[in-house]
This record gives structure tokens, C-alpha cells and sequence, in this order.
């Protein structure tokens, strides 16, 4: 009987050894995953932190672009207005080229006509 009793104590325990390395090697798979997970984790938020940044340089390059084109807009609204002054000028300075040229041949045939 006493024989019977540690036959059963030596498998009890033989069996609670396989059961212990089988709870050690599950809790090895545990950890091993753990670490994968917080690895995958940090990539993310690295992948978080870029996707951030570039949505940033993005929001920036919209406003360059918005900025730029508002820019082009006002220059060449200045532009035309600087053409239309310039054409008025041109036109002004005519008008008065011709009138004074009118005066200097009137005033060029008195003075011929006197001599």
C-alpha cells in the first residue's frame, strides 16, 4: 500500500512538473507576444506621430499655396491697374504734345510771318 501511495505521490508530481513547464512555456509565449505587442505599439505611434507631421507640412503647403495664389491675384490686380494709369498717362501726354505742338507751329509761323 505504502508502495501505492508513492507511486501515486511520483506521477502526481511528475505530473504537476509537465503542467508547471507547460504554465512556463505558455507564460514565455506570453511574455514573447507581450513584447511583439509593444513593439507593433510603438510603431504605431511612430506611424501616428509621422502621419501628424505630415498632415501638418500638408496644412502648411495649403497655406503656402493659398497664400502664393492670393499673392499672383493682388500682383496682377496691380498690375492691370499700373497698365491702365500708364496707358492713361500715355494718352494724357499726347493730348498735350499735341496741343503744345500746335502752339510752338503757331507761334513758329508769327514768328516767320514778322520776318
Amino acid at each position: 500500500m505504502r508502495q501505492q501511495q508513492n507511486r501515486s505521490i511520483t506521477e502526481a508530481l511528475k505530473e504537476s512538473h509537465t503542467r508547471l513547464k507547460q504554465f512556463e512555456s505558455q507564460n514565455a509565449k506570453k511574455d514573447s507576444l507581450r513584447k511583439e505587442l509593444e513593439q507593433k505599439l510603438s510603431k504605431l505611434r511612430e506611424m501616428d506621430v509621422n502621419i501628424e507631421q505630415e498632415a501638418v507640412k500638408n496644412g502648411n503647403l495649403k497655406k503656402v499655396f493659398e497664400t502664393e495664389t492670393d499673392l499672383r491675384k493682388y500682383r496682377d490686380k496691380n498690375e492691370s491697374n499700373l497698365l491702365s494709369i500708364a496707358s492713361k498717362t500715355q494718352v494724357e501726354s499726347a493730348h498735350w504734345m499735341m496741343s503744345n505742338l500746335k502752339t510752338v507751329t503757331t507761334e513758329d509761323d508769327k514768328i516767320k510771318k514778322e520776318t
